[in-house]
């Protein structure tokens, strides 16, 4: 029966993302730099959390400015941590992302249609043109979510953080949103395709102001609030 289940919740998520590029390409065609058209992305990741049955538990919310413009940085645990930050948080993001990611079929197309910014981490020139991409982005009004970790968590615990997030604060003078997600990993493990069904916390974090902090400090300081965050929910 859960077989059957799974099955079921695969074919219509790949329906809906199918129909969703579709309908985004075509918006953002019309209407680039409208920022209620990234808010139709909030509904499409709920229906996709709704759909598996993974209940985000979220605290925090109440240091969301929605008149401001942040750099979301969060951890990285799951397949479902997007789906939880972009459904979750009131604020129109686009992301820095991977390049495989802009190569899956469907998916890459809203990538580039919503204006994704494509790093490497393997080509220093193209990445600092994405960080400076990123950072007009940021001034034109669209906050910018990154998973400063670079990659997702084998096992829940925190990695490093790569600078590019907090680059990117600093020269658009933009306050940096630390979220920290707990559980996600364990709801759809690599190599299994069976969703666990169940409940992922979110905890937002006071937003931090660049102004005073180098790259390096404004690095520490969210790496350090994230990692006693999720001590906490551990």
């Amino acid at each position: 029966m859960s077989s059957l289940v799974a099955i079921f919740q695969w074919i219509v998520a790949s329906l809906s993302i199918g129909l969703y590029s579709f309908y985004t390409v075509f918006l953002y065609s019309l209407f680039p730099r409208r920022p209620w058209v990234r808010h139709s992305n909030r509904f499409f990741c709920r229906w996709i959390l709704f759909l598996v049955r993974v209940h985000v538990q979220i605290e925090g919310l109440e240091f969301v400015d929605p008149k401001k413009v942040y750099v979301i940085c969060s951890n990285h645990q799951g397949m479902f941590d997007t789906f939880a930050i972009n459904g979750l948080i009131p604020q129109p993001m686009t992301w820095l992302s991977k390049p495989g990611y802009f190569k899956i079929p469907f998916v890459g197309w809203v990538l580039w249609a919503s204006r994704h910014v494509l790093v490497t981490r393997t080509d220093k020139e193209r990445d600092r043109q994405a960080i400076a991409l990123a950072v007009e982005q940021l001034h034109h009004g669209i906050p910018m979510a990154v998973f400063p970790e670079g990659t997702r968590s084998r096992d829940g615990t925190l990695g490093p953080f790569k600078f590019g997030a907090f680059r990117m604060a600093k020269e658009s003078g933009c306050w940096v949103l630390p979220v920290v997600l707990h559980g996600s990993g364990e709801k759809l493990k690599k190599g299994e395709w069976k969703v666990r069904s169940g409940t992922i916390r979110m905890v937002i974090l006071p937003p931090i102001d660049p102004k005073n902090l180098s790259v390096e400090e404004l690095c520490d300081k969210t790496h350090q609030m994230t990692l006693e965050t999720l001590n906490r929910l551990s």
